[in-house]
């Protein structure tokens, strides 16, 4: 568990373990990406816990004048990718400052090596290695699967879902809200990611299982959710600054 905090204090820096970076096959996937993928969302406001955990893992020249506002958990799975199918578990941090929003991960993991190395070499995410389980749907229903579990180094990631409406509604998200990460050398990656595809209602129920900050900032317990299939996702190259 020491390691976990260690790589969550060096995420910022995009450090990689030993494992990591014996598994990872270097970025052969340079930006844009564009992916098709399904995906579990839910969000939660951060109470003092969360803001305090948040400062140790976001990164200051990030985070400078800003206040995290919401705290999004993500279930997705890629079914086409430039580097292939993988699964991810995510954390999003939604921050405001002088009156506008912006979003930072703090914590990401993978199924997939090269995904990994394509996320910290394109995009300054903060990825690291986890095996995935899946308890599907019934037959024919689809989704990300009724119970999922993402277990890493020191941590245990499970994910519920309690059902899905049955009306789908499109989503489209046009890559106003900019994703901010910190790359090696200070250097800050601005990423505006689109996406769009079909939306239901859902509701999960998600335990961690993890030392703190990670247990203190991941939005876990019950939420409603949105299950979103047909996603398609366009991943630009960053702005680098």
């Amino acid at each position: 568990m020491d390691r976990v905090l260690a790589r969550l204090a060096d995420m910022s820096g995009i450090a990689c373990s030993a494992r990591e970076r014996s598994a990872s096959p270097g970025c052969r996937a340079p930006a844009p990406w564009e992916v098709r993928a399904r995906a579990l969302c839910w969000a939660v406001r951060p109470g003092a816990g969360a803001r305090a955990a948040l400062q140790e893992v976001v990164a200051p020249q990030v985070r400078v004048n800003a206040t995290p506002v919401m705290v999004v958990g993500a279930l997705i799975r890629y079914e086409a990718t430039p580097v292939g199918p993988y699964d991810e578990v995510t954390a999003v941090v939604v921050h405001r400052r002088a009156g506008a929003l912006f979003a930072t991960v703090p914590f990401m993991a993978v199924s997939s090596p090269a995904g990994l190395a394509a996320g910290r070499e394109n995009w300054a995410l903060p990825k690291t290695l986890a095996r995935f389980t899946h308890e599907p749907r019934q037959a024919g229903e689809g989704g990300c699967g009724s119970h999922s579990a993402a277990v890493g180094d020191g941590w245990h990631i499970e994910v519920r879902e309690g059902g899905t409406g049955r009306i789908p509604m499109p989503v489209y998200v046009p890559g106003l809200l900019p994703l901010v990460q910190l790359g090696p050398g200070g250097t800050l990656h601005v990423t505006r990611v689109g996406a769009r595809g079909l939306a239901r209602r859902a509701h999960v129920e998600v335990h961690v299982h993890a030392p703190p900050p990670l247990r203190t900032f991941f939005p876990a317990g019950r939420h409603t959710a949105l299950f979103l299939t047909r996603l398609e996702v366009r991943l630009p190259p960053a702005n680098r600054r």
